[in-house]
């Protein structure tokens, strides 16, 4: 079942991150590093706008759909909804101004483009979760992929007619996002007539939505907040050159681990929604060794393959600092994908939000303590080994907590296999001639991917049998 619903999700979870992957390499191309910071920057604020404006609300229907719909009407339920939404568009569009306003840049073509873009964005977000809760993969897709393909497409067009700025290369992506709401809005089963919050769904938005929103803002501050510590102490070039590689290493684990997750969680929802608690912590841990499976030969493929991927892709005003943060900000993605949907999942299911909370306020706190410190002495570089130290002591006192609390299984010796595969992947690669062409570079990794596959299967043989019948099906 895992298997064949993360093969129905892969389109949408590979394309959509695969398109804002390509973006970041290409903007490199197009733009010198204080204006990539300053888009980047705005890119990432999107991902703190939805958290503070309208993750809790999209998290608690992820969780509670089904419950509300039946325990009240449908109609009363959705109007509700719809008056959330728009209370969220006033919230967004003044957080935008402010945030801008505080870092320096809010022209007026900037707040504007970059309203815009982060709330159409977020809307879409929402109304993704809310077609994943009901299992409509074919509302999913489009509401992933639209926006960060096709926007990156009109991105590119307006740039090159009205110039690489970071308001021009938003606007390209607000409008294809904008044109595309309406449908997603529909399709989703929500609708635009709002109406008053009923107690049926304001009651699990105090309870499970409200630790969220905090957790999902400090889960920003520990992916983003080393952005705003480099910016402050390092400067606005500093900024664009540490965005390239902090970005493409948490989007390179982010994407990984998505490929796994959006299938996965709802599978342990409903076991755990129909009463078999055990059978959910058992697809928990189902999903971990799926998840590490994915992660660990993409992290160390990544290091031994690191310059020539940097080489062949990056623009070279930025290659050099990419070369050197990519391995420690993939790490760091890994460490913290692996928090979130292994260990963290545990906590979110028997809804002790506020354990998840204390760890990511935590996380948050260490992140920007440990990359002023790192600032400091190392510079942009002593900021990243910072943060990713600050995500690995937080990871390692959250399963500690989970197997304790809550019974989180691990399965030991799926993890040893994986290792070993892993292994093999690395010795395959390492004997491979590596040299800064594209053709070397791609065989490189189709002989390591082969070798991993084969290692894997060979390790799993069940897994094939799985995999098989998730096609066939």
């Amino acid at each position: 079942m895992l298997l064949r619903q993360t093969l129905l999700y892969l389109p949408a979870q590979l394309l959509g991150p695969m398109a804002l992957f390509v973006a970041g390499v290409v903007w490199t191309h197009l733009m010198a590093p204080e204006p990539y910071g300053a888009l980047m920057l705005v890119m990432a604020m999107q991902e703190f706008v939805f958290a503070f404006g309208l993750a809790w609300l999209s998290l608690t229907v992820l969780r509670y759909r089904d419950t509300l719909e039946r325990s009240e009407s449908a109609e009363r339920f959705r109007r509700a909804e719809a008056a959330l939404l728009y209370a969220s568009i006033i919230v967004q569009t003044i957080a935008v101004w402010i945030v801008l306003r505080l870092i320096g840049r809010a022209t007026p073509e900037l707040v504007g483009a970059a309203s815009l873009f982060i709330v159409t964005r977020s809307l879409l977000s929402h109304f993704a979760d809310r077609v994943r809760a009901g299992g409509d993969i074919a509302g999913y897709t489009p509401s992933q992929i639209a926006g960060p393909v096709l926007g990156f497409a009109a991105a590119l067009l307006a740039t090159h007619m009205y110039g690489p700025t970071p308001a021009i290369a938003l606007a390209g992506y607000a409008i294809i996002q904008s044109a595309l709401l309406p449908m997603i809005w529909i399709r989703s089963g929500a609708i635009f007539i709002p109406g008053a919050p009923t107690e049926a769904l304001l009651k699990p938005l105090r309870e499970y939505g409200a630790p969220l929103l905090l957790i999902s803002v400090a889960t920003w501050v520990c992916i983003n907040g080393i952005r705003l510590v480099v910016d402050v102490i390092d400067g606005a070039v500093a900024l664009g050159l540490i965005s390239v590689g902090w970005g493409l290493g948490q989007r390179l684990a982010s994407t990984v681990a998505m490929l796994v997750t959006a299938a996965a969680f709802p599978l342990a929802v409903k076991a755990f929604n129909a009463g078999d608690r055990s059978g959910a912590m058992d697809q928990i841990a189902r999903n971990g060794a799926l998840l590490v499976a994915l992660l660990a030969p993409a992290l160390v493929g990544l290091v031994l393959v690191n310059e020539s991927v940097v080489n062949l892709l990056i623009g070279e005003e930025f290659q050099s600092a990419t070369i050197a943060i990519l391995p420690l900000a993939a790490l760091s993605g890994v460490l913290r994908c692996v928090r979130m949907h292994y260990a963290d999942q545990a906590f979110l299911l028997h809804e002790r939000t506020g354990f998840m909370l204390a760890g990511t306020v935590a996380e948050a706190v260490l992140t920007i303590a440990f990359a002023i410190a790192g600032s400091f002495i190392g510079g942009v570089y002593g900021a990243v080994a910072g943060a990713t130290i600050a995500h690995g002591l937080v990871m390692i006192a959250t399963f500690v907590l989970a197997v304790r609390m809550l019974d989180l299984r691990i399965l030991w010796g799926d993890f040893a296999r994986i290792g070993v595969a892993t292994t093999a992947m690395a010795a395959a690669v390492l004997a491979m001639p590596l040299d800064h062409s594209a053709a070397r570079l791609i065989a490189t990794v189709a002989v390591g991917a082969a070798v991993y596959g084969a290692a894997l299967l060979a390790l799993f043989p069940e897994m094939g049998w799985k995999l098989r019948s998730a096609i066939r099906a």
